[in-house]
């Protein structure tokens, strides 16, 4: 028999649940109702932990954030007893949930809907994010691993992981799912043919928009964040063009484009999905860069993501003004610099084996240090 450290043996399989903090369970069957009435943004997890009288249990975490204000909406949560001697049984809950944020770690608390008010502290359950994978956010961090009840590691060589499932997805009440990332391209306006419209929506909640002449040319492309009206029936991009660029959302397939009143431009401009590919064109980013202990990493100002920096590409002359700057002003290591770069975001494989792809920035040039200056209220992205 598996013993869960720090838990109290369980008689049955519904005692080993209370020992767990799981309270106010309802079987599988009577599952809450989706939250179907606005557009959300799901993230799964899922594993098979430890249990005191069974073969293992089965844990499949979904996390539902509003995709207009990106907010934590609720979890729910699948809990399947694997190999029980009543046989096999599955077990939901659902709450609110929380993320908080430490200079160590970034912990995950879920707080089950209970009857007994009394009783939603001791019912809470935390997890610790371990790496980040993906596009970084929510959608990028790689695996949860479950705390104790104090909120701290469990010391075994048991598991007690939950690993991201993907794809990330938006959920639209009216047009059904989109996984992310997801890759949108239009006609030209002439109707000629061609790509002049290209759109990258990453699972971090960032896009990459480039706008084409009829020749393929660019004209710029732009880069930031992406958001659905609660009803799904529009997109915004908010990056670095004087105004947001607006999509009408005609199914989980289809975007037309809008003009800065909400009306469809003329003559028309529609994009379809196609299979995906990263729109890896090279963008004017501002951002907090720091290297320390050969780990360099660059934070946008605009849109908030963070990414890891590979060493290639015009890197060293970015690390040579950092460590120089850094002299002079008699820093601490690893303190973070203003930078200017054009650089380009790709995925690059996980650091650790299982973990997913990562996006990493790929400097193509440096352009400037401005030292210890904090993010200006929007950053550059037009190129």
């Amino acid at each position: 028999m598996i013993l869960r450290p720090n838990a109290v043996p369980a008689c049955s399989l519904a005692g080993f649940a209370l020992a767990l903090g799981m309270v106010a369970l309802v079987p599988a069957a009577q599952a809450v109702a989706p939250v179907d009435s606005i557009a959300t943004l799901r993230t799964r997890y899922a594993g098979t932990l430890p249990c005191a009288d069974c073969a293992g249990i089965r844990m499949d975490l979904t996390l539902i954030d509003e995709a207009e204000t990106g907010k934590p909406r609720e979890f729910r949560l699948k809990e399947t007893y694997l190999g029980a001697r009543d046989g096999e049984r599955s077990f939901t809950s659902h709450g609110s949930y929380s993320i908080v944020r430490e200079a160590q770690r970034t912990t995950l608390w879920l707080t089950p809907q209970v009857r007994d008010l009394s009783q939603a502290r001791e019912s809470r359950r935390g997890f610790v994010f371990d790496g980040i994978g993906g596009n970084g956010g929510n959608g990028g961090k790689a695996s949860l691993t479950l705390l104790d009840r104090a909120g701290k590691r469990i010391v075994s060589s048991l598991n007690y992981r939950l690993d991201r499932l993907p794809p990330r997805s938006v959920v639209l009440p009216r047009h059904g799912e989109i996984p992310l990332p997801v890759r949108f391209d239009g006609d030209d306006a002439d109707g000629t043919g061609g790509n002049d419209l290209a759109l990258d929506l990453r699972e971090d909640g960032t896009f990459v928009f480039r706008v084409a002449t009829g020749g393929g040319t660019p004209a710029y492309t732009d880069f930031g964040t992406f958001r659905f009206n609660a009803a799904g029936t529009r997109l915004v991009l908010t990056g670095g063009a004087e105004a947001p660029h607006r999509f009408g959302v005609v199914d989980s397939r289809t975007l037309l484009r809008l003009d800065n009143r909400g009306r469809v431009e003329r003559p028309t401009r529609d994009l379809r999905t196609v299979d995906y590919a990263e729109v890896e064109d090279a963008l004017h980013l501002v951002g907090q860069f720091t290297s320390l202990a050969d780990a360099p990493r660059f934070s946008e100002c605009a849109s908030g993501r963070s990414w890891p920096v590979a060493m290639s590409g015009d890197y060293p002359a970015l690390e040579k003004a950092y460590t120089a700057r850094r002299a002079q002003l008699k820093l601490k290591p690893g303190t973070a610099l203003q930078a200017t770069v054009l650089a380009r975001l790709v995925s690059r494989p996980g650091m650790e084996d299982g973990q997913p792809d990562q996006a990493t920035l790929v400097v193509e040039k440096f352009e400037r240090l401005d030292g210890l200056h904090p993010c200006p209220v929007k950053g550059r992205h037009r190129h």
